[in-house]
């Protein structure tokens, strides 16, 4: 019958589409540039046009400046982490392609920023972090009035109310593939907050004249495949601070 083979050939070929729709590709990146500017953020969506999602750790930026939008790349939206009690900070960033439909923003959050987005057929949350260094540098005291707890108390949020499908990451300033002296109990406990993810990076991620290489940056994720996970250089090509940057190819 001429018009029931037309039939299963129209029905055969509707698949295959809803199939593509559904397989499709996410580039997600992952880095740290030291100071950050609107400047910072144009080069960085310039240099990789084809990433769908770049997250930003260690900001020290007026979240009201980083709210203005009159200064935003075109084709692209911010979501900052919230304000510090202390000087109104963001410290984490998600650069994301205006195309992206964003259905929520996870609240209750420190110096860390998560979103859940819409994609055909699956719907995924990103989040990135970043856990203040020890040092002078502890934003935990001087900008949150806190502890090194709300770090911890954050990813236990972002994973309560994590989409089935998931990426998790950022400058955890701890070497989560080789911990250091002092890191091990802290590192087992961040990956027991996320005992569904699998930890995709398997490289150095941090190098700098003086420092041994080490994996201080770290992307984890559940929930889909994940083609292909490397680092990007950006310490000699954007001169970074020393973080190399990660790309992350999600196929979805």
């Amino acid at each position: 019958n001429p018009n029931k083979h037309k039939e299963l050939v129209q029905q055969c070929d509707e698949h295959n589409k809803n199939l593509k729709e559904r397989i499709s590709r996410l580039k997600v990146i992952y880095t740290n540039l030291g100071k950050m500017s609107m400047s910072k953020v144009r080069e960085l969506v310039e240099f990789h046009p084809s990433a769908s999602i770049i997250c930003v750790s260690e900001l020290y930026w007026e979240y009201d400046l980083i709210m203005d939008s009159t200064g935003w790349p075109d084709g692209y939206q911010l979501i900052p982490s919230e304000p510090s009690p202390v000087g109104r900070l963001s410290f984490s960033l998600m650069i994301l392609k205006s195309n992206i439909q964003v259905k929520r923003i996870i609240q209750g959050l420190h110096q860390n920023c998560a979103v859940s987005i819409e994609l055909p057929g699956i719907n995924i949350t990103v989040a990135c972090f970043y856990n203040f260094n020890n040092t002078k540098y502890d934003g935990y005291s001087t900008k949150f009035n806190a502890s090194e707890e709300v770090f911890f108390d954050d990813i236990e949020v972002i994973n309560a109310q994590a989409e089935e499908a998931a990426i998790v990451g950022g400058d955890i300033n701890m070497n989560c593939n080789d911990p250091r002296s002092g890191e091990k109990e802290k590192v087992e406990r961040f990956g027991n907050i996320l005992l569904d993810y699998t930890n995709q990076v398997s490289f150095d991620t941090h190098r700098r004249s003086g420092c041994k290489d080490s994996s201080i940056d770290t992307v984890w994720t559940k929930g889909f495949v994940v083609k292909e996970t490397r680092p990007l250089n950006h310490d000699l090509l954007l001169n970074g601070d020393g973080h190399l940057g990660i790309l992350v190819d999600c196929k979805i």
